[in-house]
């Protein structure tokens, strides 16, 4: 019997590179999650009725498994004056939070895990160029990748989310939670000015 030499990984979890590719429509933000050799791992789909979406806009996901299964929940919750995500696991326990706040005409976005630890952002999340540091340590990083013509002109967004090999699985979901809530921040700032548009 042949060996597969290059298994599939059995859980979305499993694999460090995730590519996240924007198939949204008018009052959806989805994503198809690929391996790094463009193979489907998993899903992000957009939550509550569509009422609820035209009025407020999409404001909860789900992060799923290829089969369905929900890994994680991302929640923006109703917070005037700054944006606020939640993070849970499939069961509801807290992963981490991510706030935007506008600070001397700049937008900074704090991520805080579950326990109480800062995990930072450094680089351009607002142009999918960034990376996240936790402890002085280099966890993940995102970068931009072209989504095609037909994609692009959409505005649909493509970007790999590369994590250290040793990264925890709550670290994972933060991340990749984090990566979500950002592009939906993006999302609503688009054809702002000012403040809106300079981050730290």
């Amino acid at each position: 019997m042949a060996i597969d030499q290059n298994p599939v990984p059995a859980s979305l979890l499993d694999n460090t590179t995730f590519i996240m590719q924007q198939v949204n429509s008018v009052t959806r933000n989805d994503f198809e999650i690929l391996d790094g050799s463009g193979n489907p791992i998993g899903s992000v789909q957009t939550m509550g009725g569509v009422g609820s979406r035209l009025l407020l806009g999409a404001r909860s996901f789900n992060l799923c498994e290829l089969d369905g299964t929900i890994a994680c929940h991302i929640e923006d919750t109703v917070n005037f004056g700054r944006d606020r995500y939640e993070i849970t696991d499939h069961a509801g326990n807290p992963l981490a939070s991510l706030i935007k706040k506008i600070t001397f005409l700049r937008t900074k976005v704090e991520i805080t895990l579950a326990n109480g630890q800062a995990m930072e952002l450094v680089g351009n999340p607002m142009g999918m160029e960034y990376q996240f540091v936790l402890n002085g340590q280099v966890v993940g990083a995102v970068a931009r990748q072209w989504a095609g013509l037909a994609k692009g002109l959409l505005g649909h967004s493509r970007y790999a989310l590369t994590m250290h090999p040793e990264a925890p699985t709550a670290h994972k979901l933060a991340m990749l939670g984090s990566a979500v809530a950002l592009d939906c921040i993006r999302n609503k700032n688009d054809g702002s000015t000012g403040a809106l548009n300079n981050w730290n």
